[in-house]
């Protein structure tokens, strides 16, 4: 609203600014209607997925988590060091008599689009990916800098600081791997990863599961790989490995990509849990699966947090590979 007002007197400028995003938000949507048409696939399990039932989980996140601001300057210091120059850029930007609505309008959505995106990253549990601001805010100080007449400094100060920022983040998170889970692992032990397959050839191998001994999970992985490609029959898998199917040259028939229970699917208590029950079991008549091949060392399995056990016959065929066989005379399946 405050962007619109600042441009409410100047209807070129309104429309030079808003034909491109409408043309944009046009085109964006044509491409989404032909994608779904072509890969034949249902608009509204695409709105159910990531409209309603993320909604679902954005509200438990709200309501869970309480904000800190002190938390929030020191995790995104860097970026709240441009978006402090920023502010007072836009502060300067306003109070001129002549004021110049497009350095307006870009710097205040600069400003919302850094916020927004704080917002998001400190409200969910992906991995940090924000940090590519840091430059793109550089650069719209570096553009403006002149307009509010500031002395140099500030502008090599930022350009420093930013030169700085990018490659911390980039020996942290592209050099040493740095996520979340990989946060407190040791890089160095990792093995070659052509040792589990070839198609892996040139990539090194350690995860969370098994930090201390690579070896053992690469050698857990080659037994289930040797297994399923020895299984004839039509399955699905379902895995954290999602590398298996493609280097089996197998398709997984897995109705997700993603298999974290409450934040990629719902489960029994929530919302949406009979919609997807429902597209869980539509996925598996359709395709006519028998057996589910699920990747875990814990007694419970996914499969467990969506069908009833009457559906299930459940055996462990290796430390981390687990065959559950489909008893389609449940009531699941009628």
């Amino acid at each position: 609203m405050l962007i619109f007002l600042i441009f409410i007197s100047d209807k070129k400028n309104i429309i030079k600014i808003l034909s491109p995003l409408a043309i944009g938000t046009f085109g964006s949507l044509i491409f989404l209607m032909l994608f779904f048409y072509f890969a034949r696939l249902d608009i509204s399990n695409f709105v159910d997925q990531y409209i309603f039932y993320a909604k679902t989980i954005g509200d438990y996140r709200l309501s869970a988590f309480s904000f800190n601001v002190l938390d929030v300057l020191i995790n995104y210091k860097f970026i709240n060091f441009f978006n402090l120059i920023l502010i007072i850029f836009l502060v300067s930007l306003l109070l001129k008599k002549k004021k110049d609505r497009s350095a307006i309008f870009v710097v205040l959505a600069s400003l919302i689009l850094s916020c927004v995106l704080i917002f998001h990253q400190y409200y969910t549990f992906n991995q940090s990916y924000i940090f590519f601001v840091i430059p793109y805010l550089c650069g719209i100080i570096h553009v403006f800098y002149k307009k509010i007449y500031v002395k140099k400094y500030i502008l090599i100060i930022s350009i420093l600081i930013c030169i700085f920022a990018v490659m911390k983040y980039h020996l942290r998170f592209n050099e040493q791997r740095k996520f979340n889970e990989l946060e407190k692992v040791d890089l160095s032990r990792a093995i070659d990863a052509k040792e589990i397959s070839n198609e892996l050839s040139g990539l090194k191998w350690i995860s969370y599961y098994y930090p201390k001994n690579p070896k053992e999970e690469i050698i857990n992985l080659k037994k289930i790989l040797n297994i399923l490609s020895e299984d004839r029959s039509k399955k699905t898998i379902i895995t954290d490995y999602q590398f298996l199917a493609p280097a089996l040259k197998i398709y997984d028939y897995s109705p997700n990509q993603w298999h974290h229970a409450t934040v990629s699917f719902p489960t029994k208590g929530q919302k949406y849990f009979t919609k997807y029950k429902y597209f869980f079991i539509d996925n598996l008549k359709k395709n006519k699966i028998d057996f589910i091949f699920e990747t875990t060392s814990s007694e419970n399995t996914i499969t467990e947090l969506v069908l009833d056990q009457d559906c299930l016959d459940k055996k462990r065929l290796t430390d981390m590979l687990v065959k559950i066989k489909l008893l389609k005379k449940c009531k699941d399946f009628q």
